[in-house]
């Protein structure tokens, strides 16, 4: 639908993108997530979050394989405390370089 169907018919357009661009936004979404004992939401979050994020780029800078990034996208896999652990890191890290590139 474009976006000015949506609105005639009362909602709002929304760009996910915007917000899964942004590493702080998907921590905070992720952290919420587990305080609240929804981990296979979470693991979506981090999921979707990685779906826009220069994974090539993540892999070399944060020394995380490339195929165990893409193994964490995959829904029907469960992904290791320490799989998860390193994409934090990597995403609290690049959310501080963004602050630093503003």
């Amino acid at each position: 639908m474009t976006d000015a169907q949506l609105r005639k018919i009362g909602l709002t357009p929304f760009d996910p993108s915007d917000t899964l661009s942004k590493p702080e936004r998907i921590m905070a979404a992720f952290i919420s997530c587990m305080e609240e004992g929804e981990h296979e939401e979470a693991q979506q979050i981090l999921a979707s979050g990685l779906k826009y994020m220069n994974k090539s780029r993540l892999a070399k800078r944060y020394k995380i394989p490339r195929r165990t990034i893409y193994n964490l996208m995959d829904e029907r896999r469960s992904p290791t405390l320490a799989t998860v652990a390193k994409v934090c890191h990597a995403f609290k890290q690049e959310s501080l370089l963004a602050d630093k590139a503003d």
